[in-house]
């Protein structure tokens, strides 16, 4: 994407998926799609490359494809909805979440998780502009993303076992849970009552007046 903030966002650059063919040697392959909708307006990019987007959607519609990801619970899903009007469905684990459960007191960046599961090389760029990579050519960029994809694969696997082996699964579970329902609240909003905020307001202007005036 173009900002680390999920509400900054305007274009999804691109989009990787990686497929961890369990059984079979570990066997693995990693799929890179270039989004980018250069200066087109979103519609036109999306309708130039209809086809492309229907089987998108259809993969992120569906429940019974099951997804794991980095922070996907809370960046990935809110960013898709917002720009795509996707949601995304059938996630089932989350890299930070389960890193975060296990090792509370760590970075939960994927480097930092990369780093200790796995035997990667570093493979963010120098350059760093208003939080996100800077990269010199689309290329650079899709490597990039291709060798996250990896990283968080190879990964999760060792924390699922960790996970099971600590008995934090179920802390995990539960921040996943809670996870999709802050998103929820924050896609759709939550009931408030106007006349118990002007309430409140009075209230703390009162309050602070009397604290003001000792």
């Amino acid at each position: 994407t173009d900002s680390a903030e999920p509400h900054l966002v305007s274009k999804i650059k691109c989009l990787g998926i990686h497929r961890y063919i369990a059984g079979q040697g570990d066997a693995a392959e990693t799929l890179v799609i270039d989004t980018d909708p250069g200066e087109l307006e979103h519609n036109a990019f999306v309708a130039q490359n209809r086809a492309l987007f229907d089987v998108l959607c259809d993969f992120l519609e569906d429940a019974e494809a099951q997804k794991e990801g980095q922070n996907y619970s809370v960046y990935d899903t809110d960013v898709i909805d917002r720009i795509w009007g996707v949601k995304t469905k059938g996630l089932v684990f989350d890299t930070l979440l389960a890193h975060r459960a296990l090792y509370p007191d760590e970075p939960h960046n994927l480097h930092h998780i990369a780093f200790t599961f796995s035997d990667a090389e570093p493979w963010k760029p120098p350059k760093n502009k208003n939080g996100m990579e800077v990269f010199e050519t689309k290329d650079d960029l899709h490597d990039y993303n291709a060798k996250d994809c990896v990283g968080a694969s190879i990964s999760a696997r060792t924390l699922r076992r960790r996970l099971r082996e600590e008995k934090c699964d179920r802390i995990h579970d539960i921040d996943l849970r809670k996870a999709a329902l802050a998103m929820q609240m924050n896609q759709f909003g939550i009931p408030i009552s106007l006349q118990r905020r002007e309430e409140f307001g009075a209230k703390a202007l009162r309050d602070r007046d009397e604290s003001l005036a000792q």
